[in-house]
């Protein structure tokens, strides 16, 4: 690792033995903040020339898709840090985390084709180093198949890297689920854990499989399935079927978001 602290103060701090915890009370740290994602969009990242009239340095700008609006840092004058892409970092000074929420301004005294060839379309920008180890501040060719990473490290990393990860799953940001179609119709079946009082509801149907009562609009249920399922009496179609926010979108742990 890369530190300004003298070897001596490592040494007294980094004991033998001693268990090494990650934090973030360092102040002084710029880092992205939490409401914003830089992920880039389609469309390449572009040079703007300095312009003496708005008092602005030569800077580049990137395309994220929408995002939270974030102003900060502004100025540029702040601290440089390393921006990583999937393999690689772009050192910068950041100007605009998140213009008009979906442009990312910052300073570098790289050009614009390293720019690119980082941050490329589809790439989710962080602060956070590749976990197969330390990239260079250039690109370096070829993906290689990096470490296993532990499920809480899912949600760094970008759609390429997460697929290739035996602990990690990418989900869409919508998914096609079946859900109750009106708010009237939806209800928690996991309350009755009765076979019989929960087969008295209409809106709930038991599994026997698994011995547990389930709303009828399952989730998990295709097109034709969700169709199908209704009130046995009245014949009343409760679900539907269509796209929603998924709430396994992007990379997430396989422990939080289990394959279908």
């Amino acid at each position: 690792f890369e530190s300004e602290e003298s070897l001596s103060d490592i040494n007294n701090c980094f004991k033998p033995a001693s268990e090494l915890k990650e934090t973030t009370t360092w102040s002084t740290k710029t880092i992205i903040p939490d409401d914003v994602e830089l992920l880039r969009s389609d469309g390449a990242c572009v040079f703007q020339k300095a312009n003496p009239n708005w008092g602005t340095p030569d800077r580049f700008s990137c395309p994220i898709e929408n995002t939270t609006r974030n102003g900060s840092p502004g100025g540029y004058d702040h601290p440089s840090m390393v921006v990583y892409g999937e393999d690689c970092g772009i050192e910068l000074r950041p100007v605009t985390w998140s213009y008009a929420g979906n442009e990312f301004i910052f300073t570098s005294l790289e050009n614009l084709m390293s720019v690119n060839e980082c941050f490329a379309p589809g790439i989710l920008l962080t602060e956070f180093p590749p976990t197969g180890g330390a990239p260079t501040l250039s690109p370096t060719g070829p993906v290689t198949d990096s470490p296993t990473v532990s499920p809480a490290s899912c949600k760094k990393l970008n759609k390429d890297t997460c697929k290739k990860q035996p602990n990690c799953i990418f989900g869409p940001s919508k998914k096609k689920i079946c859900f109750a179609k009106k708010v009237k119709f939806e209800f928690d079946c996991s309350d009755f854990t009765v076979k019989a009082t929960c087969k008295e509801n209409t809106l709930c149907g038991y599994d026997k499989a698994v011995k547990k009562c389930h709303h009828i609009c399952r989730p998990e249920y295709d097109k034709k399935s969700c169709k199908k399922a209704k009130n046995k009496v009245t014949g009343v179609k409760f679900c539907k079927y269509a796209k929603k926010a998924n709430p396994c979108k992007k990379c997430q742990s396989t422990i939080d978001c289990p394959a279908d």
